[in-house]
């Protein structure tokens, strides 16, 4: 009961706008930055994060590569098939009792180029025997390249998707408020944040 009451009041009378933690007698400012410390997930917990852009890494096997690195393991862009360089990882993987999660962001471009791509990250998960160390999350701007794909394929695509809606035009304000401190004070003024906000707002991207 004290712990559920407490949480009712740090969240009603402490915490503010952006969820942002305000003082009892603190001012609630919109535009207050706080530095956001990133955390290294796999340093508390056996799960490792490896983001991928399609568009720099155009092939399963360049991902393979990257994967490895990512575990401190070097290996060259060329010589070796997916096949090996997978059995590598998995045997890695499970040397260091560690799971990857791997984003597979600007995914269309992967697939677009080589619709069979889909298929064999869909499948990663069955073709490693024994214990799971993958699992697999896709980002694009559209779903289009879905429409390229085969049944099986559609079949075998686990349709957990998140959909972001476009930013906003305040949103982008806060973005680019929260960025420029990359400027000299004075040379970006609100007015100018605020169109620039306006012209850009729009976009969005998917994940499943």
């Amino acid at each position: 009961l004290i712990l559920w009451v407490m949480l009712i009041f740090v969240g009603t009378f402490l915490r503010g706008p952006n969820w942002n933690f305000f003082g009892p007698y603190e001012f609630w400012d919109l535009h207050k930055l706080l530095a956001l410390n990133n955390v290294n997930l796999s340093e508390y917990v056996w799960v490792k994060m490896l983001h991928v852009n399609c568009r720099i890494d155009k092939t399963l096997q360049a991902v393979m590569v990257r994967a490895l690195s990512s575990l401190g393991q070097s290996y060259p862009s060329r010589g070796y098939s997916f096949e090996e360089l997978l059995s590598a990882l998995v045997e890695e993987l499970r040397s260091n009792h560690m799971h990857l999660v791997i984003a597979f962001d600007e995914a269309d471009s992967l697939i677009t180029s080589n619709p069979s791509a889909l298929y064999t990250i869909t499948r990663l998960r069955e073709t490693v025997q024994g214990s799971q160390v993958f699992s697999s999350l896709l980002i694009s701007k559209t779903t289009d390249y879905l429409k390229t794909v085969d049944l099986s394929t559609l079949s075998s695509l686990q349709r957990n998707e998140v959909s972001l809606e476009p930013y906003s035009a305040a949103q982008l304000v806060d973005i680019i408020a929260s960025r420029s401190e990359a400027f000299s004070d004075g040379s970006l003024p609100d007015n100018a944040m605020q169109l620039a906000a306006l012209f850009f707002a729009g976009g969005s991207a998917v994940l499943l």
